[in-house]
Order: structure tokens, then C-alpha cells, then sequence
């Protein structure tokens, strides 16, 4: 990730003077797997996985830190990629861009995963969806010069080689998730400058920073360098005590304390004290928005793997306040019959009652949920709500209850995703009040 900063254009005596750090960081894996796990084998299901090129390609696929078992009763981990239905061509056609022709190709393709526990009797642990059954899957070939030299693979069953390849492709990124990936990180922080101002603590504070992430970092920071981030925080938090911002004129101007904050927002991150690293970041006003978007976006994803791969943190602390449903996603579905389906169903399916639909999570696991009822009516439930982890894997789930009590919780909705920022539960819902059926869907909360 490479940002370009475009700062405003001010005529102030004080400026604010760019930082630039750059370091190897190995991320946490989207989805953690416990040391439990030694090895683990894929096991492919269905029609489709009958062929012998798409069996062995997708067995051969590799997941870092795992052992790669011969046989499934060696395997701590299987993963059955599962497929209910066959192949299903929907269009082929060339296409040109007027200097050279492809083959594309659009298919659908149902695919789940399924992985157990294989030390434990085979036992379930989770299902994902790798290619939903309305997703159209495009798959585009090499150019050619022209049609004439278009050469394209088949099978024995006439099925294009390179669809079988945009099936292993799909795989390998569901594969991905399991796995730490290691990337060049390039980040600019702030200091100051201006004429007869002395600004050598915020310099030096930098220097601090400069020399925690002089070596590569590996997941999070170790406690060493947490206290000496925590030292250049101390520094950026006195001198931000003392800005005027009302005053261009004053050492810590507005955009010296915008930048002040935007130091703080990236520390915090890393000291993983996530509150404050959100409060500093809503401060930061004087630096491109697509900058601090950058920023925003990093601190979403960190937080979200930092608390799915240390299973010794309480949730309650980040679950705690009122959460606004912002989206509805699955399918897709057409809920609302006018003959078109949607993946968006907050926007695009079902009625506009369901944009008020909120959940408050209160410190005595009391808390109330703004849910519709028939003729899309919302009714304001107390409820009782409990969060645990997979003891068997890193799931986190989330279940409340309408009876404000432990007991009556009969369903529990997986946390993927849970950040300051979002909170995504997946599980089913009856999207229609008035219909027994319910759908499999993710809803996406944004923090009030």
C-alpha cells in the first residue's frame, strides 16, 4: 500500500512535516486456527471434482504454517470443498479491445467449504461460502492477435481448462483467509515546522516510532515496543494539550493538531487501545480525506484480526453501545418480487423500516433490539445478550434472547467481522415477518 498525501494549502508560518516509516509486516490471518491444528488436508466433493486435473490442483493447494497430510485419517483439519450443483456455462464469446481478441466465459458454480475437527471424531466446525449459487463467475482467457490463433484447453467433457482454473483461483483466495500474508507497509506521520518554534520533542517521539518499526513486525508488537510507542504517545498527547486552534499563528495550530492526531491514531492502533485510536482519528480534519480514509481502513482490519486471533480477549468492552444496522447482505434474493434479485437487500429488496432496525448492548448484558414486526411495524425488545468463543476453532458468536435470560438464548449469530467501526453478524433471519422461510444473510452495524 503506497499513499500519496495532499495536504491543504495554508498560509501559515507553522506546517506540518512529513515522517515517512516503511516495514515488512506479516498480517494476522482473517480467520485464525488454533495451534490445536498440525495438519490439514482438502477434500473435494461434488461432480465437478471427479476430473482429475481440478481434484489434484485443488489437494496441492498450500495453507502456511500447516503440515500437508497424505490421508484424511492423518489430517487434524479437513476442508470438504463441497459443490451442490453442476456447472453451468451462461455465455462464451470473444471479446476484442481492438488490437487483440480473449475468450470469456460466464458460468455459475456452487461452492461451500466445510471444515471439521478431525481429532475429535469428524466433528463440525464451520461452513463458508466460496461461490454463492446466483454469483456469476467471468473468467477471461490470454489475448490473442486474432481468432484465427485463439487456441483454448479442453477436457474430456468439453469443459474450458481455464474455467477450471478460475474455480481453483476462487480456492485459493478462500485459502488466503487462513493465512498470515506478509506485505511492505508505507505510512506518513507528522511532524512540525516553523520559524523560531522548536519542535525536537515531536521529532524525537518520531524517532521512536522510527525505530519500532525499523524491524519487521510480525502480527502485533510485542510489549517491549507497545511501552515505547507508548512513550512517543505520552509526547504527541502533551503537545496536543497545549494547541489553539482557533489561532493559524499559535506552535500547535489546527493543522499541526490535526497531524498530532493522526500520530496518535496510528500508535494507539498499535498499543492496541482501540477507543482511543478511533476518538483521535474523528479529529483528524486538516489532511486529505483520502488519506485519513487510508488510515481508517487499516485500523478496521487490524482491530478486527487482532481480536478473532487472541481468544483471551473479552468482547464485552467492544460490543458495548448502540449499533445501527447499515446493510443487509446476501443472496441474492428477491424479496420484494419485482423479478430482480439483489445481493443489497437493506437498499434494494426490503422495506425502508428496516434502516431504523438497531441494537443496544449494555454493560449487564441487558440490552434492547428495534425490530420489525408484521406490517413492518418496529418494536423496542428488552433482551439478554452473551458472547462466546469456539472453543474448537475462532469463531465468536453472539446470541441475545427476547426472554432476558441466559437460558432462552436458542441461537447464536457469527461474529465475522468487529471493529469500532463495523460489526457484521452472520446467521439466518426471517427477512419477511410474515413467512416461515429465512434467508442466510450478514448484517452490518456501524457503532453510534
Amino acid at each position: 500500500m503506497i499513499i500519496v498525501m495532499l495536504l491543504c494549502t495554508q498560509t501559515k508560518a507553522q506546517k506540518l512535516k512529513t515522517d515517512k516509516i516503511s516495514f515488512e509486516y506479516n498480517k494476522y490471518p482473517e480467520v485464525f486456527i488454533p495451534e490445536v491444528y498440525k495438519s490439514f488436508i482438502i477434500e473435494p466433493r461434488g461432480n465437478i471434482f471427479k476430473k482429475k486435473y481440478i481434484i489434484s490442483k485443488a489437494r496441492e493447494m498450500p495453507i502456511n504454517g500447516l503440515e500437508k497430510a497424505n490421508k484424511t485419517e492423518d489430517a487434524d483439519l479437513i476442508i470438504e470443498l463441497y459443490t451442490s450443483g453442476d456447472l453451468k456455462i451462461l455465455s462464451e464469446q470473444t471479446v476484442s479491445d481492438g488490437t487483440s481478441v480473449r475468450k470469456q466465459i460466464k458460468f455459475q458454480f456452487p461452492l461451500k467449504a466445510y471444515l471439521y475437527n478431525n481429532k475429535e471424531k469428524k466433528s463440525f466446525l464451520r461452513s463458508d461460502e466460496i461461490i454463492h449459487k446466483e454469483d456469476t463467475v467471468v473468467y477471461l482467457s490470454s489475448t490473442y492477435t486474432n481468432e484465427a490463433n485463439m487456441k483454448f484447453l479442453t477436457d474430456d467433457d468439453d469443459h474450458k481448462r481455464g474455467v477450471y482454473n478460475k474455480i481453483l483461483k476462487e480456492i485459493a483466495i478462500y485459502l488466503e483467509k487462513f493465512q498470515s500474508i506478509q506485505n511492505k507497509e508505507y505510512w506518513y506521520l507528522f511532524s512540525a515546522k516553523g520559524k523560531k518554534l522548536n519542535y525536537d520533542e515531536i521529532k524525537n517521539a518520531l524517532d521512536i516510532v522510527d525505530d519500532v518499526f525499523s524491524s519487521p513486525i510480525n502480527k502485533s508488537l510485542d510489549s517491549k515496543n507497545i511501552e515505547k510507542i507508548r512513550t512517543s504517545i505520552s509526547v504527541f498527547e502533551k503537545e496536543l494539550s497545549q494547541a489553539d486552534t482557533l489561532d493559524d499563528k499559535a506552535r500547535i495550530n489546527k493543522e499541526i493538531a490535526s497531524g498530532l492526531n493522526y500520530n496518535l491514531a496510528f500508535c494507539y492502533t498499535w498499543a492496541n487501545e482501540f477507543d482511543k485510536a478511533w476518538y483521535h482519528l474523528a479529529k483528524v480534519t486538516m489532511i486529505e480525506e483520502s488519506y485519513k480514509n487510508e488510515l481508517s481502513k487499516f485500523m478496521d482490519q487490524y482491530q478486527n484480526r487482532f481480536l478473532h486471533n487472541n481468544q483471551n480477549i473479552n468482547l464485552f468492552n467492544e460490543l458495548q453501545g448502540k449499533w445501527q444496522l447499515i446493510d443487509i447482505v446476501g443472496g441474492p434474493y428477491d424479496l420484494n418480487k419485482d423479478g430482480s434479485n439483489s445481493s443489497k437487500l437493506l437498499n434494494d429488496e426490503l422495506p425502508d423500516c428496516y434502516k431504523s432496525i438497531f441494537i443496544v448492548f449494555s454493560a449487564n448484558q441487558m440490552g434492547k433490539f428495534n425490530s420489525p414486526v408484521s406490517n413492518c411495524q418496529l418494536s423496542e425488545l428488552d433482551i439478554y445478550w452473551k458472547v462466546k468463543r469456539n472453543p474448537s476453532f475462532s469463531d465468536i458468536l453472539l446470541g441475545w434472547s427476547e426472554e432476558v435470560n441466559e437460558r432462552y438464548i436458542d441461537e447464536y449469530r457469527m461474529i465475522t467481522h468487529i471493529s469500532n467501526k463495523k460489526l457484521i453478524l452472520h446467521g439466518y433471519a426471517r427477512l419477511d415477518p410474515s413467512s416461515d422461510t429465512t434467508n442466510e444473510i450478514d448484517l452490518v452495524f456501524t457503532k453510534e
